[in-house]
């Protein structure tokens, strides 16, 4: 019995001491879970703490861009810079000569609208014509008069040579925003309109389409210069037998209001479609080119073959200046 009891004790002091060992150990783990829970909120603070002073930058960093914007356009009255000036102007040849250089980075093909020399704001004025480079060279860069829309002020040396998409620093960026109808057949055409401004030497940044007509690419920040909207209406209107706006309709109502939103709050300027395709020299009256159905070889090959003189004809005319009488020209037909 006396031993069964010391059997006894021990293992209730050996029971207990485990209990006390495990208390021990959840006491340290709940001290440890309760110090890691602080650390979480002390982090989670600081983070919140963190986002809202990049936030209070960020919108301090775009109120001062937008006030440097309102600065310069207040001082110098024009809404952004000339590329380069008109040197000499050929009437005759439809030839003009500009201050714009290989090191610029301009090239042939790429198109410019001329202003006065003394207007005030460049796209707000009315241009005198547009034109095109044909040759660039190291001092000076060759021209192709492509239209004059002012015919009682011509265009003259020391003119504004000015392009919405491009500038001697760096290509100008560029944001497309909803759909781009450029001929207004109701249809978008925003891929003729990216590839004028890549022509023209710029950038598109940033493209928010329609849902038919592609998805979102790029990213809008403030170094864009413009954004393009259209807000006319087409020529031709869409046939909709129902006027029930689907969800994707709806989710890019919202994308284009947001980023319109976010655009001005960058300082990013508005450039509306029909402002920017006069820039680029577009021509609302000129043919759509189609492709050609079919082609009537043979037709094609005698309408382009020279015509042949008709040896009846030229012998009858020898017969008749070996006769010694006078020779009588064919009549002449107005072609």
């Amino acid at each position: 019995m006396t031993k069964a009891n010391a059997d006894l004790v021990g293992e209730v002091t050996k029971h207990g001491q485990a209990r006390d060992d495990l208390l021990a150990k959840v006491d340290q783990y709940q001290t440890e879970s309760q110090r890691q829970a602080t650390e979480i909120e002390t982090l989670k603070t600081k983070l919140r703490q963190t986002e809202e002073d990049f936030t209070k930058k960020l919108t301090l960093a775009q109120t001062t861009l937008r006030e440097y914007r309102d600065q310069i356009e207040r001082k110098e009255t024009v809404l952004d810079g000339p590329a380069g000036r008109l040197t000499y102007v050929d009437y005759g040849r439809f030839e003009v000569h500009t201050n714009l250089t290989r090191s610029m980075g301009a090239r042939p093909q790429m198109s410019f609208t001329i202003f006065d020399k003394d207007a005030a704001g460049i796209p707000t004025d009315k241009p005198k014509g547009t034109m095109e480079l044909v040759q660039v060279g190291d001092s000076y860069s060759i021209g192709r008069i492509v239209k004059t829309l002012r015919t009682t002020d011509p265009m003259r040396p020391g003119d504004i040579v000015y392009s919405p998409v491009w500038s001697p620093n760096e290509p100008m960026r560029i944001a497309l925003i909803g759909k781009i109808d450029v001929n207004r057949d109701g249809k978008d055409d925003r891929a003729d309109l990216k590839r004028m401004i890549e022509a023209a030497g710029g950038v598109v940044d940033y493209d928010l389409p329609p849902p038919e007509a592609g998805k979102e690419a790029g990213e809008l920040t403030g170094r864009d210069a413009w954004y393009v909207i259209d807000e006319r209406m087409p020529f031709v209107l869409e046939n909709k037998t129902t006027n029930v706006i689907s969800s994707d309709e709806a989710d890019f109502m919202k994308k284009k209001s947001d980023a319109i939103k976010e655009a001005r709050l960058a300082g990013v300027r508005p450039m509306p479609i029909e402002r920017i395709l006069t820039f680029l020299g577009y021509d609302y009256h000129a043919p759509i080119r189609g492709r050609a159905e079919a082609v009537d070889s043979a037709t094609l090959k005698r309408m382009l073959a020279p015509k042949q003189r008709d040896p009846n004809r030229a012998a009858e005319g020898t017969q008749s200046s070996g006769s010694g009488g006078p020779a009588q020209d064919a009549p002449m037909t107005n072609p």
